[in-house]
């Protein structure tokens, strides 16, 4: 068990496996039970402020609910319909966009280098990534076999060409 001081100064043997604090909940919505909610909000705080974090190793169930939670305390759920958090997720979407607008190709791949822009763009991209996120809870759509299944799709859509064929036009917009 790692042992993690929460916010509210609790945090007694709450253990670092996601899988196992979790206990098996998905937060497949922000509605899960008190209990489960509980459990799930400890392990989320656990596993934020404790692991070296990063894409590679936080699961996207533990991020679904940081963002839920985060909601909820302030009481925000009401106005997460689906279409609201589409219409904000687009907003969401231009604000990310217009960091890039004008930029050569050249300068867009240099963007993520500079300090000040890098800071920029994880900010819009986190922004997206969470309205994502409450769109994936409050539609009970769960956001992995989603991406799987379209993955999937594309791959029968899309399929490589045959080995040594230039890829055509049809290769560059999905």
């Amino acid at each position: 068990m790692t042992q993690a001081t929460l916010a509210d100064g609790s945090g007694e043997g709450i253990d670092r496996n996601p899988h196992q604090a979790i206990g098996g909940a998905t937060s497949g919505d922000c509605h899960t039970g008190e209990a489960v909610a509980a459990t799930i909000r400890k392990a989320v705080t656990t596993i934020m402020t404790d692991l070296p974090g990063g894409d590679a190793s936080t699961p996207i169930a533990v991020l679904k609910e940081a963002i839920c939670h985060f909601a909820a305390v302030r009481g925000w759920e009401p106005y997460h319909t689906p279409k609201n958090l589409a219409l904000a997720l687009a907003s969401e979407v231009g604000e990310l966009c217009a960091l890039f607008r004008w930029l050569s190709p050249e300068q867009s791949l240099s963007a993520a280098r500079d300090p000040q822009q890098r800071e920029a763009i994880a900010d819009e991209l986190a922004d997206v990534a969470n309205i994502l996120l409450l769109l994936s809870a409050h539609t009970g759509i769960d956001l992995s076999d989603a991406v799987r299944a379209k993955l999937e799709k594309n791959a029968r859509k899309y399929p490589p060409p045959p080995t040594g064929e230039e890829r055509g036009a049809e290769y560059l917009n999905p």
